[in-house]
């Protein structure tokens, strides 16, 4: 197995990829929060604005009627801005205003409402985004006021780009401090278990190394440290007293010699007499036939008068 391939299998390897994970989970949930409220203010925002101008617009349209309306719709859409403006007859004829086209049906249609549309001026062939109000006003003209979404859009890319960034360095960060921790952890771990085997091979001197760091490895290293420590004591002690009750070589020579042969305990295992150089077996005694037989014969004479049993 490469290195690598140990570096990933580790189990801090595989936490900090769960924490990266959850980690960027939370981060992206957190940008898309941010996102989301910063769209929904800026809509708040162009509401606000439509609202008022709308009711600017049909107070000048109470007080000066129609040709006031035209002048002051007219005025407005020259001013520089995302803001749009357009009055329509009861037909659907535009009369004054700076919107050049419109989604179909958006005019029959009062109230808010998103909206692809042209400006006037406009030199491509774009669509753009806007925001929109329509209004009746007396004797069936309608009103239209809005605002580009061009400023919502840029802002939410801004954000959009900056969550990307930043989910980008979150994971670059967490893969380096991931790895960082693995292979300082896998290193001690390796320096265990190296240990470890010297220790199985008869070195009970071995001892694992501890760090400074007081964490959970230190803890485990000194536990087991204290056992090796027992253990080599209990067999020190063990191979003393193994020491004291083998006998020595000089009480081996101090003890009396035994004699090679013609001990008692020689002629029972051999079941015969040693054989001697130049002795001869025949010429020794053997015990009177007649005296074996007389215990027999005594046991046989039974005394006058005595009691015969069988």
């Amino acid at each position: 197995m490469t290195a690598f391939g140990k570096l990933v299998r580790t189990t801090a390897f595989r936490l900090t990829l769960v924490y990266l994970f959850l980690f960027a989970i939370f981060a992206a949930s957190l940008l898309g929060y941010f996102a989301w409220n910063t769209r929904r203010l800026i809509t708040e925002e162009i509401t606000q604005t439509v609202n008022a101008e709308t009711s600017e617009i049909n107070v000048i349209y109470d007080r000066r009627g129609l040709v006031g309306l035209v002048r002051t719709i007219e005025y407005r859409a020259l001013r520089p801005g995302a803001n749009l403006y357009l009055v329509t007859t009861p037909t659907g004829q535009a009369i004054a205003g700076n919107v050049g086209s419109l989604a179909p049906g958006v005019m029959a249609t009062r109230g808010w409402s998103e909206t692809a549309y042209r400006r006037i001026e406009d030199a491509d062939d774009r669509d753009h985004r806007a925001l929109v109000r329509v209004t009746e006003l007396e004797n069936g003209f309608r009103l239209l006021i809005g605002r580009d979404l061009a400023e919502r859009r840029r802002l939410f890319g801004i954000v959009a780009k900056a969550a990307q960034w930043s989910v980008l360095i979150v994971v670059v960060l967490g893969l380096g401090g991931g790895i960082f921790v693995a292979r300082r952890v896998l290193t001690r771990i390796d320096a265990m278990t190296g240990t470890a085997q010297r220790i199985m091979t008869g070195d009970l001197s071995e001892r694992l190394p501890v760090g400074r760091s007081g964490d959970e490895l230190d803890r485990l290293a000194e536990n087991l440290n204290a056992m090796l420590e027992r253990i080599e004591a209990l067999m020190c002690g063990a191979e003393g007293s193994l020491r004291q009750h083998r006998p020595r070589p000089q009480d081996a020579a101090d003890a009396p010699a035994q004699p090679r042969g013609g001990g008692a305990g020689e002629i029972g295992r051999r079941g015969r007499l040693p054989r001697r150089a130049g002795a001869d077996h025949r010429g020794i005694r053997r015990p009177d036939p007649h005296l074996q037989r007389a215990p027999d014969d005594r046991a046989r004479r039974v005394r006058p008068g005595a009691r015969q049993y069988g």
